[in-house]
């Protein structure tokens, strides 16, 4: 046998088969080549699709980032004008207004116009102090008189409520029984119960209570219009006077001089109330042990009652000879004084040089 055939024969009695052989084919190669080539070409155009699609969103990116920036500046601007149309509105409404107001008042009488002045200060007084009550005994017509002229002057409407007596008291409370509470103090306790009642009863959001032993600041309505303001949201009670010293006289409210905390007020001459204060006093004075002002003073101690007061105080008590308290000094404290423009000294100024401002 030849040698290919010696090589390639198949020995039968071996187990080994012989090596298959791999020949080159051309062809096969070819398309191995081609196929290649095309995934290169499709991944360059995928590549080139990617780059595209990014230069694209860069460049819508910046367009939008433009187009909101043009279009801030554009609402910016009309805000801008629509704030100086409206002001231009205002002020042109606030002139047409005023010229209405002083054409209106040049053809009012002297008569019309004090109405409406007065109309107008009553207004705000009742917006600041709410309702106002004056305790006053129904013997001492003397003070009704003074404070009427007073109060008139000052154009602060006041309701009059007759204080009770030891002699109009149809029932004593045992609590005051037991504390051998003396009958001018207990008569005080329900004068000024019977006010925080009518208080409640009517739902007065604030109310201000005055005995009627006093004076008052001549500008008290705008005193405690610019007071109220740094005066906290808690406030039970806000004395317009009071007499209260030492531990009871706290610091000026932060940021104010003219709102100092108390914690217990002695003196009931003059002071403002909330109607959840007048809530919590009924509750909590029901039963009386000791003066009024005492048990208030007690109940601000154990921090029962919020209480604050003008600095300085812008009512104060008069105690004279010729017009002494129907109740004696308790002797706790002093009574403040010294107000800036005192009312009741105004008054007699104005009586006494027959001042036309007596008319409004």
């Amino acid at each position: 046998m030849s040698k290919l055939s010696e090589t390639t024969d198949f020995d039968m009695e071996s187990d080994q088969a012989p090596e298959t052989l791999h020949l080159y084919d051309p062809s096969a190669a070819g398309r191995s080549n081609r196929a290649q080539r095309k995934r290169c070409i499709m991944l360059g155009f995928l590549g080139l699709c990617g780059f595209a699609l990014l230069a694209l969103t860069i460049f819508n990116s910046t367009l939008m980032i433009t187009t909101l920036g043009t279009l801030r500046n554009s609402i910016q601007v009309q805000r801008e004008q629509w704030t100086a149309d409206r002001l231009r509105d205002e002020a042109k409404a606030e002139a047409e207004a005023q010229s209405r107001a002083a054409a209106l008042n040049a053809t009012l009488t002297p008569e019309a116009l004090r109405a409406q002045r007065i109309e107008e200060a009553e207004r705000r007084s009742e917006a600041t102090l709410g309702h106002v009550y004056v305790i006053n005994l129904a013997k001492r017509t003397d003070r009704r008189d003074t404070m009427t002229n007073m109060f008139r002057l000052l154009n602060i409407p006041v309701e009059f409520l007759t204080a009770a007596t030891p002699a109009t008291m149809e029932y004593t409370p045992p609590s005051a029984v037991k504390a051998k509470l003396s009958p001018g103090r207990l008569a005080c306790w329900r004068s000024h119960m019977n006010a925080l009642q009518d208080i409640v009863r009517h739902d007065y959001p604030v109310a201000t209570i005055l005995e009627d032993d006093v004076s008052v600041e001549m500008q008290l309505v705008d005193r405690v219009a610019a007071s109220m303001p740094h005066v906290p949201a808690d406030w039970d009670m806000f004395y317009l006077g009071h007499c209260s010293t030492g531990k009871y006289f706290g610091p000026l409210v932060k940021g104010t001089e003219d709102v100092r905390i108390l914690n217990g007020a002695w003196c009931t001459h003059g002071y403002m109330v909330s109607q959840r204060g007048a809530r919590k006093l009924l509750r909590l004075l029901a039963n009386p042990v000791d003066a009024i002002d005492g048990m208030i003073a007690a109940l601000g101690l154990k921090h029962e009652i919020v209480s604050y007061a003008a600095n300085p105080s812008l009512v104060a008590q008069i105690r004279s000879s010729d017009d002494p308290s129907d109740i004696p000094a308790s002797g706790h404290g002093r009574l403040w004084e010294g107000l800036d423009i005192d009312t009741r000294k105004k008054l007699d100024e104005l009586i006494k040089h027959g001042d036309p401002l007596l008319l409004g």
